[in-house]
């Protein structure tokens, strides 16, 4: 029997320091500023409780300018254009002294400071000006000067309706509010409360650096240390930024004003022994407002955050030690739930360097440790190899699955084939790995290693950096749930495949003064007859719009941009990315046949100019347009025009009528009734170059159409009756395929989107709840023939015979694929987004809200070059009538896990 496991071991992990929890402190082989950093296993404050940084949050995106808001990239065109804030912010993270820390730009100008990101805490401080004994000698950035900074608030005591020596945050003293923390292991802070403009960015000599400010900037009340003790002084950072779920965090308030359009973050660590004072060593990133999967190597799964607010905690049901081959089954160690999740609960802390367990198992786990490798478990320093330390066991935790967000038969899922023989009463839950490589730490300075992995916990614990490490960790405080993906968290490969960061920007045209141009003179359709020459009819007439820049990344398309900046009782038409132009018709006026009436043209045809020829066809090859709704909302379609090159001008001239297809794509496959399921299909096409070095032939949008008609008739002829259409096929993506680290590209890596219609579905929201499971059993079983197909040799052979007929109807556009050997799928898998839910009332369907905006009407998916997953939106609990907002159900299914032997 097989058990599939997420692997979600990444890259080498490496040590995080952190200020803040411990019981017994190791010995530090980084030297004396090895610590945790979380703020005590407690409340805020009372006084702390009370305030509301909503008092200073303007209307949502009232100052950013709209033309340069980050959109996600699955966005559809209408409901990117649409949204009040920007969806996505990506930041890089760097490896401080232990630390990963993030770059806030404060101020008026800006000035940076470094923070260690700490989702143990909950607030964001750094040293200001006067500050005593606060380090700057160590920390990256000289201490914040708020006297320079227009934008810079103190807040003063007292306010409308409060006495004088009140505060919103901390006590008065000396006409301004203080507060302070202090940590276990011995480091504080005291600091007086203040407001100003701040963001998460980059380099400043990024340009995206001032964007992300125009986009992100938000009014934020932080602590100004005037006073910092222990580690706070000699840290690398110069402060921390609390990103617990709690209202006075920096993400809280991103999402609160507007600036992101879901309440959630991601976090992605990687490991580096060295840092550096001077510009830091990139070591991670740090995305807001939702996931860019880009970086992950596997789709996310993911667990219940058992608490409403606070940190992120996870429920513990069992711990695994997995040996080193991997043939048999992960050997459980004995545990007491209810004391390993007691107290405040096992939390997930970035801020925390290790990983502190339970007291409780400290007996068993020494004991299976000795079982697995013949030797006691210690955490002293030992003289192993690397080599050694590779084959030391995994450490696996099963945590309790979010309800309703995993497919019981996804790689990762207990529930998975074969995974139930761990533990057949919870069948939905998660395993996430520990490989040794993360829980071991090297010590440079004396060649030895020592695990970081601590049974110290009177009760809970604390899942640390070193366990987040080689996954992107998803911290989801608006569906109350923690999400894990594999990863080697790489910042670099994001801008590499020009999607989010420097290139993010939305398509834009020429001025109309000087890009602007007839392209199909007036035309009045049959109203010129024999009887009316010379008369004056209205007709339209085409124009065209020359792009000046197109989309770049997450950027609005040039169709989308077209369609909502044409001029008055003007219809976008199309755009062609050959010729980066886009057409629309606008109403004219013309005169039937020759008697011509002064000042008014003669009414055209359609017809192409003489010059036009049919040769150079490819040029202007019919490409079809995005997938829209149809006038009335029943259906979706997508349109396409015939046109020929005109050799004289360079131009595409229409030649015949449009034509159109149904479709469920793009946007149509947004809406989980229409399309209940997808599957994503990743193919390895050899010997297939598309990046720079060295130079590739484009891949245009001719490229993509062909793979979304090849994928389409390859499913059909093995399968005709599942009605797997071109106009249900997506393109998403292609990237280099490289099978080993550091080996050339073996070729590239395509990855297409089959969306499983639900043809019954006319666009009425009303769908009946005797209807749900019906409609969930078809196309389910549609899903999984799909995969079957995809699975089928034939599928491949189809592909490649398509493949062949496109090269040689398209010599122009061939060169692409001139080398191209064999193609392969190297993995597929199912996702779900429409759901039933069953409640005191029975089974129901929940709709999309059509009165909360077109984000929550709409499936939210996320790409990666190299995988894919899927976050799709399908219904709001009911908890939105009772003031608690959306929260949404979501499912992935993953690649598969590596295969041992059940014992």
């Amino acid at each position: 029997m097989l058990l599939p496991l997420l692997l979600l071991s990444g890259a080498a992990a490496a040590p995080l320091f952190s200020p803040g929890h411990t019981s017994t402190l190791p010995s530090a082989p980084l030297g004396s500023d090895r610590a945790l950093l979380h703020a005590p296993p407690s409340e805020a404050p009372s006084e702390m409780l009370g305030f509301d940084l909503r008092l200073h949050a303007p209307s949502p995106l009232a100052d950013v300018d709209s033309s340069s808001r980050l959109l996600s990239r699955h966005a559809s065109s209408s409901s990117a254009a649409s949204s009040s804030a920007a969806a996505l912010q990506v930041a890089p993270l760097f490896q401080g002294i232990g630390t990963h820390y993030s770059s806030l730009w404060v101020g008026t100008p800006p000035q940076r400071q470094s923070v260690i990101v700490d989702t143990g805490s909950h607030y964001t401080a750094f040293p200001c000006e006067g500050c005593v004994k606060c380090g700057p000698e160590y920390h990256t950035d000289p201490l914040f000067l708020h006297d320079r900074s227009e934008s810079f608030e103190q807040m003063q005591c007292g306010g409308p309706g409060s006495p004088s020596s009140s505060c919103q945050i901390g006590s008065c003293i000396s006409s301004r509010c203080e507060f302070s923390q202090s940590y276990t292991e011995g480091s504080s802070w005291r600091a007086f409360a203040a407001t100003d403009v701040l963001w998460a960015g980059r380099d400043s000599a990024d340009p995206l650096n001032a964007r992300y400010g125009a986009s992100f900037s938000i009014p934020f009340t932080f602590g100004c240390q005037f006073s910092e003790a222990g580690l706070f002084e000699t840290q690398l950072a110069n402060g921390i930024m609390g990103m617990s779920d709690h209202d006075a965090t920096f993400a809280k308030q991103l999402f609160v004003q507007g600036r992101i359009q879901h309440e959630m973050f991601t976090m992605c660590f990687q490991r580096h022994d060295e840092y550096a004072k001077e510009h830091g060593v990139l070591s991670g990133a740090m995305v807001f407002g939702g996931v860019d999967a880009r970086l992950h190597t596997s789709p996310m799964l993911f667990v219940e955050n058992i608490k409403s607010s606070g940190w992120f905690t996870v429920y513990v049901n069992a711990l695994y030690l997995w040996d080193t081959d991997k043939q048999k089954a992960p050997a459980a160690v004995e545990m007491n739930r209810a004391k390993f999740n007691s107290g405040k609960g096992v939390i997930v802390d970035s801020g925390t360097t290790d990983t502190y367990l339970s007291s409780s198992m400290r007996t068993a786990f020494s004991a299976a440790w000795k079982a697995a490798t013949g030797s006691p478990f210690s955490n002293s320093p030992s003289s192993i190899t690397a080599a050694q330390v590779s084959k030391l066991p995994t450490i696996v935790m099963q945590l309790r699955g979010a309800e309703g967000m995993n497919d019981p038969s996804s790689p990762g899922v207990v529930g998975a084939a074969g995974a139930s023989a761990l533990d057949g009463d919870n069948p939905l839950d998660v395993l996430v790995e520990m490989p040794p490589g993360h829980y071991m730490e090297y010590n440079t300075k004396t060649g030895k290693y020592t695990p970081r992995i601590y049974f110290t916990e009177s009760s809970g614990g604390v899942f640390g950096a070193n366990w987040m490490q080689g996954h992107d960790v998803l911290f989801d405080a608006e569906n109350h749930r923690v999400g894990f993906a594999k990863s080697d968290c790489n910042y670099d490969d994001l801008p590499a495949d020009s999607v989010v960061e420097t290139e993010d920007e939305d398509c834009t045209f020429l001025p109309a003064d000087e890009g602007d141009y007839i392209s199909a003179e007036c035309t009045a359709e049959d109203q010129c007859t024999e009887d009316n020459a010379g008369s004056v009819v209205s007709g339209t007439e085409e124009w065209a719009r020359v792009v000046a820049t197109p989309a770049k990344g997450a950027g609005l398309a040039c169709e989308a941009v077209a369609a909502s900046t044409a001029v008055a009782d003007a219809t976008f038409s199309s755009c062609a990315e050959e010729t980066a132009t886009c057409f629309e018709a606008r109403p004219c006026s013309c005169s039937c046949g020759d008697d011509l009436v002064e000042g008014v043209p003669k009414c055209s045809s359609l017809d192409a100019p003489p010059a036009a020829v049919d040769d150079d066809s490819a040029v202007c090859e019919d490409l079809w347009g995005s997938c829209h709704l149809t006038a009335d909302a029943s259906g979706c379609e997508q349109t396409k025009v015939t046109s020929v090159l005109n050799p004289v001008d360079g131009n595409c001239y229409k030649v015949g009528d449009s034509s159109s297809r149904e479709c469920h794509v793009q946007t149509c496959a947004m809406d989980p009734f229409r399309v209940p399921f997808k599957v994503q299909i990743i193919l390895g096409l050899a010997n297939v170059l598309v990046g720079e070095d060295p130079p590739s032939p484009p891949f245009l949008s001719i490229h993509r159409q062909f793979f979304e008609d090849a994928v389409a008739l390859s499913i059909s002829d093995i399968a005709p009756v599942l009605g797997v259409d071109p106009g249900d096929v997506f393109f998403v993506s292609i990237s280099e395929w490289i099978e080993v680290e550091g080996a050339p590209p073996k070729g590239a890596k395509a990855i297409v989107e089959v969306s499983v219609k639900n043809s019954a579905y006319d666009g009425s929201l009303d769908v009946k709840s005797d209807q749900c499971q019906a409609i969930l059993d078809d196309t389910s079983g549609v899903g999984d023939r799909v995969l079957t197909c995809v699975d089928d040799e034939g599928f491949s052979d189809n592909f490649a015979a398509a493949l062949k007929k496109f090269k040689e109807a398209n010599p122009p556009f061939s060169d692409v694929f001139a080398d191209m050997g064999p193609v392969s799928v190297l993995d597929a898998w199912k996702q779900q987004g429409m759901y039933c839910q069953e409640d005191m009332d029975g089974i129901t369907v929940l709709p999309p809200d059509p009165g909360s905006g077109a984000g929550a009407t709409v499936f939210f998916s996320f790409l990666l070059t190299g995988s894919i997953i899927g976050c799709f939106v399908c219904y709001q609990r009911k908890q939105k009538a009772l003031g608690a907002g959306g929260r949404y159900r979501t499912v992935n299914a993953g690649e598969p896990g590596a295969d041992v032997e059940m014992a």
